[in-house]
C-alpha cells in the first residue's frame, strides 16, 4: 500500500528499497507466546517511486514462511512455536517432558538479512544455520540447500550459527561462524560463501572451544582476520531438556568461566598469526566494527555488556519484560545498572609479560543499542556510530549520533520522535561521491507510535546534522512491530 511523501527526497535515495525482518505475531486464537523470539517471523519491504502523481512510500509484509511456520499457520496452533519458553494455551502434550522442546520451531524467530552475491539476492537468517531466500518484490521466500559437508557432528543437537554473516570488504563474499557440536568438544568454523556458488560453504577455520555450547550472536571480518567472541553464555542442553524450553538452558556463567576470549583468525593472504586474546568477562550482543591500528593493537568495538552475574540475557526478551512497568524496571535493573552500552577493546600485538587482560571500556555513558556505521569504514578505522537509545514504551523513538575520534568519545547530536518507538534498527544509507565524507548520509527509521490504534510512519533523517529530512505515515492499518 502507497502514500504520497510530501517532502522531496535526496539523489541519493530516489528508487530506494528497505528490508527488515523480526518477530511480529504473538498471539493466536486465545494462545500467545511468553518470549518475544517465539513469535512469528514477518519480512518488511519499503520501497520508493515516482510517477505522474508525484513521489509515493509503499509498504509491503508478508509472514515468512519457513516450514515450521507454515506448520503454525496452517493449523492455528502456537503450540510448536515456542523454543524459548512454553506457550501459554498450548496443547496438553506440549506439557510432557521435552515433548515442548522437541517439537518446537526454531525457524519463526528470523531477525536479520543479508544483500549478498549481486543486489537482487536477499537472504534471511537467525542463530541456527538455516537460511532463507526472499524474493525482494513478493517476499516469498525458499530455504537454501547448502552443498557441503561442514557439519561433521552425529550428534541430534542441532548446530548453532550466528544472525549477522558478514560481506568481506573487498571480495564482496559472504562469511559466517556455525558451532559444531561434539560429544566432549566444540568447534567453532569459520566459512564463506562466494558469488558463483552460494549454496557451498567453504571451511577456513575450525576452532576447538571447549565442551560448553557458546551461544554467539554477532562476531567481526575485515579485510585481514575475523574475531571470534567465546564469551561465558552458554547453552546447557541438560537444563533446557528437564524445564522443556530454551530458555533456561540459556544462561551467562562467569562464576564458571570470568573471562571472555577472542579468537583471532588470519585470513588467506594476511600477515597476521593466529592467536587468542583473554578480556575481562564480557557478553557480546552486536559488533560495531574491528580494524588494525599498525603493530599497536586490534581495536574492537561492539554492544554488549560486563558479565559480572550470573543470568540470562535472552531474559530480557520475556513478554512481561517488554511492555508497561515492569519493562520499566527491568531496563533499570538489568541495563542501566549493569552498564549496558557500546564499548571499545583494544587487543594488544605486542603482549608483555605479566600485562592485564584488557578490559572493554564505555564509549558512552548511557545504555545504547543496535549501533550502525557507514559501510566505507568496515574494517578499517571509523569515527562515527549512531545507536538506538530507547529501548522502553517509557521512551520515545531516539537516536544518539557519537564521534569518537576526539580525546574521548561523545555523543555529538541526537534525534527523537515524540510518541514513537522504533520498530526495527536504523539503516544508514551512506553519500555517494568520491569525497563524501564519512557521516554524509541518511538514517532511516521505521517507526510506531505507541498508543494504541497509532500510526506507523518512516523518518528519513540526515546522518551528519541529525535533523529530520522527511516523516511519511503509513496507510492506517499498516503496523511495523519487532
Amino acid at each position: 500500500r502507497c502514500v504520497p511523501i510530501s517532502d522531496s527526497l535526496p539523489r541519493e535515495l530516489e528508487g530506494f528499497s528497505l528490508y527488515y525482518a523480526g518477530p511480529s505475531l504473538w498471539k493466536l486464537l486465545g494462545q500467545k507466546t511468553r518470549h518475544g523470539f517465539d513469535g512469528l517471523g514477518r519480512l518488511h519491504r519499503f520501497y520508493h517511486f515516482s510517477d505522474a502523481s508525484g513521489s509515493q512510500l509503499c509498504h509491503s509484509a508478508r509472514f515468512i514462511t519457513s516450514p515450521g511456520t507454515e506448520k503454525v499457520l496452517k493449523s492455528c496452533d502456537l503450540t510448536s512455536a515456542g523454543a524459548f519458553r512454553k506457550i501459554e494455551g498450548a496443547a496438553w502434550w506440549a506439557q510432557l517432558p521435552l515433548a515442548g522442546l522437541l517439537s518446537a520451531n526454531m525457524d519463526n524467530a528470523w531477525v536479520n538479512q543479508l544483500h549478498f552475491a549481486g543486489t537482487r539476492r536477499l537472504e534471511l537468517m537467525t542463530d541456527t544455520p538455516e537460511v532463507l531466500q526472499a524474493d525482494m518484490e513478493t517476499l516469498e521466500v525458499t530455504k537454501v540447500n547448502f552443498n557441503d559437508s561442514i557439519v561433521t557432528s552425529m550428534l541430534p543437537m542441532p548446530p548453532l550459527s550466528t544472525a549477522h554473516p558478514e560481506v568481506h570488504p573487498v571480495t564482496g563474499e559472504a562469511y559466517n561462524v556455525l558451532l559444531d557440536t561434539g560429544l566432549l568438544s566444540n568447534e567453532a568454523v569459520l566459512f564463506k560463501r562466494q558469488h558463483g556458488s552460494p549454496e557451498k560453504r567453504e571451511e577456513l577455520a575450525r576452532l576447538s572451544v571447549g565442551s560448553r555450547l557458546i551461544m554467539q550472536h554477532s562476531w567481526a571480518l575485515t579485510a585481514e582476520f575475523a574475531l571470534l567472541v567465546a564469551h561465558p553464555m552458554y547453552m546447557d542442553p541438560v537444563k533446557a531438556a528437564v524445564a522443556g524450553d530454551m530458555l533456561e538452558g540459556i544462561v551467562e556463567q562467569p562464576s564458571v568461566q570470568n573471562f571472555t576470549r577472542i579468537h583471532m583468525v588470519p585470513l588467506p593472504g594476511s600477515a597476521l598469526d593466529a592467536r587468542e586474546f583473554e578480556i575481562d568477562a564480557f557478553i557480546n550482543v552486536h559488533v560495531i566494527n574491528a580494524y588494525r591500528d599498525g603493530d599497536r593493537a586490534i581495536i574492537f568495538d561492539l554492544e554488549g555488556r560486563p558479565a559480572e552475574e550470573s543470568e540470562s540475557f535472552y531474559g530480557t526478551f520475556r513478554m512481561e519484560n517488554i511492555d508497561g512497568e515492569a519493562a520499566r524496571q527491568y531496563y533499570d535493573e538489568h541495563f542501566v545498572k549493569r552498564g549496558y552500552g557500546l564499548y571499545r577493546l583494544e587487543l594488544p600485538l605486542q603482549q608483555s609479560a605479566g600485562a592485564q587482560r584488557p578490559r572493554a571500556k564505555p564509549l558512552h555513558a548511557g545504555p545504547l543499542v543496535f549501533p550502525v556505521m557507514s559501510p566505507s569504514r568496515k574494517g578499517v578505522k571509523h569515527c562515527f556510530v549512531w545507536a538506538v537509545a530507547a529501548v522502553t514504551d517509557a521512551q520515545d523513538a531516539t537516536l544518539v549520533k557519537l564521534n569518537l575520534c576526539g580525546k574521548e568519545p561523545e555523543a555529538v547530536a541526537e534525534w527523537s520522535a515524540e510518541g514513537f518507538m522504533l520498530a526495527a534498527e536504523a539503516a544508514f544509507a551512506p553519500a555517494t561521491g568520491a569525497d563524501a565524507k564519512e557521516d554524509e548520509g541518511w538514517l532511516i527509521a521505521a517507526m510506531q507510535e505507541k498508543a494504541a490504534g497509532g500510526r506507523a510512519a518512516l523518518a528519513v533523517v540526515d546522518a551528519r546534522t541529525m535533523q529530520t529530512v522527511s516523516m511519511t505515515y503509513l496507510q492506517p492499518g499498516d503496523a511495523l512491530n519487532w
